[in-house]
Order: C-alpha cells, then structure tokens, then sequence
C-alpha cells in the first residue's frame, strides 16, 4: 500500500515541537478530547497540582519549562487547552515559553488580556460547560471567537471547517454524532465514555494516514515524533470529569484523574520519559 502523504504544514510543526488535536463539542454540555503529540525525548510527568502558584489546578507538567498543555480548574469546571500555532522566522527569539498560557487562563476564567509579543503563535481553547471561547495569536495580533453549539475540531493550523482539512472532514461528523456526557457517574473512563473511546483511540487509521490523530513518525534525525498521551474531559453543572491516557491507541489505559490527585508517578522525583 502507497504511504499517504503527510500535510507539509503537519511535516514543519513536528520537526520544531508539540502537535495537539483537540476536539470540543457543546451541546448543551461540554467535552472535550485532546491527544497531544511531542517528541519522546521531551520528559514530561502526568496531570497532578504542579504548580504552587496554582495550587486549584489540575495539569501534565512539561519538565522543560516547567509549564502545561492542558489545564483544569476543578472547582470552576474550566479546561484550557494549547496548541502550538505556525512558527515563525525568528520565533526562538521570543522568550516566554507558551506553556503558562493554560494555566494563566484556567486560573483567571476568561479570555487573557496580555501582551502576546514575547510568545510564538498558538491557539488556546477555553472551555466550560456553557461556553468555548478560542484565541489565536499570530505573533502579530489577536483574534478571538466564541464557537457556536456544535462540534469542533482545532489542530495546529487552526480552528478546521471540514471541507478544509482531512482531519476535520473524517472526524468531526463522528464525533459530531456522539451523545455528550448529560451528567456525571462514578463509572470507569471506559464506561463512561464508551462511545467516545473507538474515535480518540485513533479510529483504526493507521499512524501514517493524514486523518490520524494518533501519530508516529521517526524523524529524519533519529528522533520519534508520536502522540504521548490523550484526555477526555466533561464539564457539566453539576461539576467536571478528568479522564487520561498515557497509551492513546489502548482505551483500556484511560484513568480518571481526581482532586486531590492519587498519583503516584505525579510527583517530580518519578519523572520518567513519555511511556513507549
């Protein structure tokens, strides 16, 4: 079988740093998917409280810069999602690692209003239970959107129309057709998301197809570019469910994560590479 080709904006990002997939769907309630991909090499440790600053915050912790692709604030039902935006010429000179960028939005509730100038692009998703609020930063100005009832996939080049992107076109009517989660059950991740489980477990596309959110490449330089771990979030009135995965194709992986966190392999001293 001929290897599909792989979009080239998809070929630069993975060549210069973290890929994330993210679907968010409000109707009436919220979810939200995320899988996020990175290089191997790149230490990271599972969500716990991290951060003392943020002492309400639940979060995976990127040891490197000490930040987050995805934090929740429990007690507020807000979830915050990054996604790294297209690099520009120059961008390392940007000093700010994007990586507070969740936990400044989680902590505050709303849209930031702050001076982008010193972060590459990105696009960051805020989500609660009534609403989904998107930015995207450029490097040169700010846009905001609040996305309407539905469902919704943001990648790296942004927030998709189906017709535009294959990712967009093979995904989100599926997800689209699923049932949100109404309320929420002490039951297994594997339960409770049962319909959600087949499509955020890779859908059985091979990592080589372009539709695939569930990756891995081996990169020119020795290096293996591949989707390290995947969150299932619901946000309803009556409170959130934090569910994550650290082998994104095994759904039997899936763990609630819970305030206080009973973690284990949270804690800094266990930090270990991504999980093969």
């Amino acid at each position: 079988m001929r290897r599909r080709p792989i979009p080239e904006f998809t070929l630069r990002a993975r060549r210069n740093g973290t890929l994330c997939t993210v679907v968010v769907s409000l109707d009436p309630t919220a979810a939200v998917a995320a899988v996020r991909d990175e290089v191997t090499e790149r230490l990271w440790i599972p969500p716990a409280q991290h951060w003392p600053k943020y002492p309400g915050l639940l979060g995976g912790q990127d040891l490197r810069a000490g930040g987050t692709w995805l934090a929740v604030a429990p007690s507020e039902r807000l979830a915050a999602v990054l996604l790294k935006g297209p690099d520009l010429p120059h961008a390392q000179n940007r000093l700010r690692s994007r990586g507070d960028l969740p936990l400044r939005a989680a902590a505050a509730g709303e849209v930031l209003d702050m001076d982008f100038t010193r972060y590459a692009p990105f696009y960051l998703l805020l989500a609660s239970f009534q609403t989904v609020r998107l930015m995207t930063w450029d490097g040169t100005g700010l846009r905001q959107n609040e996305l309407p009832t539905g469902t919704h996939l943001i990648t790296n080049s942004g927030w998709c129309r189906a017709s535009e992107d294959v990712r967009g076109a093979f995904f989100q009517p599926l997800f689209q057709a699923l049932p949100r989660p109404a309320r929420l059950d002490p039951r297994s991740p594997q339960e409770y998301w049962s319909d959600w489980m087949p499509l955020i477990t890779g859908a059985n596309l091979p990592a080589n197809d372009p539709r695939s959110i569930i990756i891995h490449e081996e990169l020119a330089d020795g290096r293996v570019f591949k989707s390290l771990c995947s969150s299932l979030i619901a946000l309803t009135p009556d409170g959130m469910r934090y569910d994550f995965n650290t082998r994104p194709r095994d759904a039997t992986a899936f763990r609630q994560i819970t305030l206080p966190p009973d973690l284990s392999d949270a804690k800094p001293a266990s930090a270990v590479g991504p999980p093969a």
